[in-house]
Parts: structure tokens; C-alpha cells; sequence
């Protein structure tokens, strides 16, 4: 019984979704479907699901019992670039068989052609959504884990499509063009699949002003507690400035010019801030990870690659670390008994967010969260190897200069 589910999606506005019922009515082997497969190939629209439909049609009919001869009455006329060989039984019957049916002298594990038509699968939803980078990326790790998929037609029309060449062409451009951005990376030139330095720079500068932004509310909730304080007790002002509030100056004009004045300053300093957040983890973090992890870890990736994949979970470690530790130091200022656990969340606020950095910097240069650890552990040990280097250099440049 042919699944009316595909048959409704023989009729669907994209071509892609048509291809793709084709192909899976083609793979139950049932002759029912023949006479279906027949109206696509007399009435679609597109060219590509005519003659999917005709390969199906040859396809289902050569490996089922009541297989046509020559003499038959054929279903499908021969196309316009066809000859005979369009009908049932002729020599095009192998050609179609390579293509339906992955190469049998491949000898692949169940487990990696499972994961093989998973990575497929999430090639066709990456297309789907109109990324057809990262839909390409996924095509090559499938053929890697599956070569007998270059044969199979299903990958051929979605390589098609993706790349705008014929199936066999798209195969060969998909496989190609990994070996090229392998070898692209291992001369440290930029992979088309990474990030450009327009969406680094993005990142960048939302990093920039969400530190921007903590600064002000820091600076708000601080001349906030003040001004209440100085409102509710004029006298603070004294203890504050050691001169008592001269006369006739009200507490409230006192409190709306602190605020006025510290708005300003705030907000010079969170941009000032906020600017130097962005170079210091530019310089001080992403340059460091970066080299060690392409020099001494054998890390796949860009420069660019590793600042969109840290830098978003880097700004939301580094908002829930700010508010944790302002809130354990509360913790142990109101319940000096509680030091113990104040403590431990202390460090699950430091080893936490660094493990999940680690992990991201795996994930950027394609060898895990172990070599990310290592990469941060590197690259600190770089920075203060850097640091001693340079105030040696400054200490006998500043003792030649005396002398």
C-alpha cells in the first residue's frame, strides 16, 4: 500500500519536497506506486523530478518479480534526450541502480550509515532554512562517514541543488571543496563555511555593551542606595564630606545634581569601559587561544570562527559570574556562618563558566572541550610569559635610560 503522505507530496509547490517523495516511493519497491510515478513524469513541472520520476519508474520495475519486458507497453515515453533506453528492461536500468542503491563494495559500519542519512537529513532542513554553508558542510561529513552516498540520488538532487551543478558534478565539487578548506585551514587562510569578521565584530560589540551596560546599572544601584540614604538622612552629609550641608541648600537639589553629575560620568565611563572589555578579550583571550590552539593543538578553525562561537556565552558567563559573585559576597556578609558554602560557589562560579568557554573553544576548532581546557591553560601560561618578557624589557630599558 503506497503512503498517501507521499503521495500528497508528489503534488507540493517545491521541487525539492517532490525529488524527495520520488525518491522514497522509489525505495518501497512497489509497483502500486508506478502509475503515480508516471503522472510526475508526464506532468511535472520541473525537468529534475521528470526524470527522478522515469529512474524511479526503472528502478521499482527491474527489482520486482513482475519485471516488463521490452516488448511492453512502457509508462513512460522516451524523453526528448532519450532513446530506448527510457523503457523498462534496457540497459538503463543499471545506471539507475548505481544511483538508487549505495555502492555494495563499500563496506560500511550500520552505525555510520545510520549517522550518514542523519547528516543528510539535517543537510536537507540546513537547505530548507537557506543556509546551504552550512548545509554543504553537513554533505561532506555524511559522504566521509558514507562514500557509497555519492551513488545514491536522493544526496545526488540534494547536492544538485545546493551547489546548482548536475548530481555527479555536485559530488565531486562537495568532496573537492573539503579538501580544499582543509588545506585552506592548514595554511591558515580563511574557510568560506566560517564567520566573516563583520559578524565577529557584531559579537564583539555586544560584548562590549552588555559590560557597558552592567557598569551603569552597577554606578545607578550604588548612587541609588546614596541618594536614598543622603535624602532620608541629611546628616550623612556630614560624616560623608566632613563639613556639615550649607544653609539654605535642599537635601532633594543636593540629591538630583549628585545624579545628574553621576549619570554623566557613568555613562563616559561604561562606554570607556565597555570599549576596553571588547580589546582586552580581542588581545588578551582570543589572540593567545588562537595561536595555541592552531600551533600547538592542531585546532581546525579561524580566528574569526572562534570569536562568534566563545564570545555570545562568553558575555552570558560573564553576566550570571558578576551577579553570582555580588550575591555569594552578600550571602557572606549577612550570614558570616554560611563562608563554607559562599565558598563553593565561589568556585562553581570560576570552574563553571571556564569549562563552558573550554567546551565553546572545542567546538571552534573541531577537537573537543579537553583541547579547549588546554588551549585557556596555554594560553595563560603564554600571556604571563609575555607579561615577564616585557616588564624585563621595560626595566632595562628605564635602567639604560637613568644611566
Amino acid at each position: 500500500m503506497v503512503d498517501h503522505i507521499l503521495l500528497k507530496q508528489l503534488n507540493h509547490t517545491d521541487p525539492e519536497r517532490r525529488k524527495k517523495a520520488v525518491m522514497e516511493l522509489a525505495r518501497t519497491k512497489d509497483r502500486e506506486a508506478l502509475s503515480y510515478l508516471a503522472t510526475v513524469y508526464r506532468s511535472d513541472s520541473d525537468p529534475e523530478v521528470r526524470e527522478l520520476a522515469r529512474k524511479a519508474g526503472i528502478f521499482i520495475n527491474k527489482h520486482t518479480d513482475g519485471q516488463k519486458s521490452k516488448n511492453d507497453t512502457p509508462i513512460y515515453g522516451p524523453s526528448d534526450d532519450d532513446d530506448d533506453d527510457s523503457y523498462y528492461g534496457t540497459e538503463s536500468d543499471s545506471y539507475l541502480d548505481d544511483e538508487i542503491v549505495p555502492e555494495k563494495d563499500i563496506n560500511v559500519s550500520p552505525l555510520d550509515a545510520e549517522r550518514a542519512n542523519g547528516l543528510v537529513k539535517q543537510a536537507m532542513d540546513a537547505h530548507m532554512r537557506g543556509n546551504n554553508d552550512r548545509a554543504l558542510k553537513y554533505l561532506r561529513q555524511a559522504l566521509d562517514k558514507n562514500p557509497s552516498l555519492k551513488k545514491d540520488s536522493y544526496t545526488l538532487s540534494l547536492a544538485s541543488t545546493i551547489t546548482g551543478m548536475t548530481g555527479d558534478q555536485a559530488i565531486r565539487y562537495v568532496v573537492g571543496d573539503d579538501r580544499k578548506q582543509k588545506a585552506k585551514r592548514g595554511a591558515g587562510q580563511h574557510d568560506p563555511e566560517d564567520p566573516t569578521w563583520g559578524d565577529a565584530i557584531v559579537d564583539l560589540l555586544i560584548y562590549g555593551l552588555v559590560n557597558a551596560g552592567l557598569v551603569i546599572v552597577g554606578f545607578f544601584l550604588v548612587l541609588g542606595v546614596f541618594n536614598t540614604a543622603l535624602a532620608n538622612n541629611p546628616a550623612a552629609m556630614t560624616a560623608i564630606t566632613g563639613s556639615s550641608m550649607p544653609t539654605g541648600v535642599n537635601t532633594a537639589t543636593v540629591v538630583s545634581q549628585v545624579s545628574a553629575i553621576g549619570g554623566i560620568i557613568a555613562l563616559i565611563y561604561s562606554a570607556i569601559y565597555g570599549v576596553g572589555s571588547m580589546i582586552g578579550l580581542f588581545l588578551f583571550t582570543y589572540l593567545p587561544i588562537h595561536f595555541v590552539s592552531v600551533s600547538f593543538l592542531g585546532g581546525e578553525g579561524t580566528l574569526t570562527r572562534l570569536i562568534t562561537k566563545a564570545t555570545i556565552p562568553f558575555t552570558v558567563v560573564t553576566v550570571i559570574a558578576l551577579v553570582g559573585f555580588v550575591g555569594v559576597t552578600y550571602l557572606s556578609i549577612v550570614s558570616p556562618d554560611s563562608i563554607g558554602v559562599a565558598t563553593i560557589l565561589n568556585l562553581v562560579l570560576i570552574f563553571g563558566p571556564t569549562f563552558l568557554v573550554a567546551q565553546r573553544i572545542g567546538v571552534a576548532y573541531r577537537f573537543g572541550m579537553g583541547n579547549g581546557c588546554a588551549a585557556i591553560f596555554l594560553s595563560t601560561i603564554l600571556l604571563f610569559a609575555v607579561f615577564c618578557v616585557c616588564q624585563i624589557a621595560l626595566a632595562s630599558s628605564l635602567s639604560s635610560g637613568f644611566n
